[in-house]
């Protein structure tokens, strides 16, 4: 899966996304991006 940034800005804002959202909300995008993930290879 692809947003279209480069892979250090990607780290740099999943690493700020972490920390400024709410441990449930941190779960449930984790949750959608790997569910979107499986759904792209199978």
């Amino acid at each position: 899966m692809s947003l279209g940034v480069d892979e250090k800005t990607a780290a740099a804002d999943a690493c700020e996304m972490e920390h400024a959202v709410s441990q449930s909300s941190y779960e449930a995008l984790k949750a959608l991006a790997e569910k979107a993930k499986r759904e792209s290879v199978g």
